[in-house]
């Protein structure tokens, strides 16, 4: 079964390398299932729809944050390497996060002490108590470098949860493609 998440910023991004995407959109005819983010999908099912076959079916999904790890107190500043980092700086807005400062490195960038150097100086100038960061990002941070960040605060550590949002109607249309 051939599945394929879709973004709304993957309908207007270029192809690697110049962008993120690996095929153009054309090559949506071959899923069986092309799955949309919740708060997109009336935004973006009819646009993929034009480019999907007939009997290819459209899942959704829900994204949320789960604090995981410590707190970053009143005022953090928040870091990541992950792909289009302003989804991560609004989800943690909208959870009522006061960010203070964000700090956004390459997708899978490989952390380096320098790095904890310039972002704890940042955070110290911003009056910051204290970071956080997405699961991807804090098990490449070695011993040395949580302590250098601690000198600012604690560094919380968030999840990123996708789940469907019709579960039961999946397990239905699953059985029946399986048949």
């Amino acid at each position: 079964m051939d599945v394929v998440l879709v973004t709304e910023e993957d309908l207007e991004d270029a192809l690697l390398p110049a962008g993120n995407r690996r095929q153009p959109l054309a090559a949506l005819h071959r899923a069986d299932v092309v799955v949309l983010r919740e708060h997109e999908r009336e935004r973006v099912e009819e646009r993929v729809r034009g480019s999907m076959r007939v009997d290819a079916a459209v899942w959704s999904v829900r994204r949320e944050l789960r604090f995981v790890e410590g707190g970053a107190g009143a005022r953090p500043m928040a870091f990541c390497a992950i792909a289009r980092p302003e989804e991560f700086w609004a989800m943690l807005t909208e959870t009522g996060c006061g960010l203070v400062d964000r700090m956004a490195f390459g997708d899978h960038h490989a952390y380096a002490m320098a790095d904890m150097v310039r972002m704890v100086a940042k955070a110290k100038n911003n009056g910051a108590t204290g970071f956080i960061t997405t699961e991807k990002d804090a098990v490449k941070l070695d011993k040395a470098m949580l302590e250098r960040l601690g000198e600012v605060g604690p560094v919380c550590v968030v999840r990123l949860e996708t789940k469907f949002t019709d579960e039961a109607g999946i397990v239905r249309d699953l059985e029946a493609r399986c048949r």
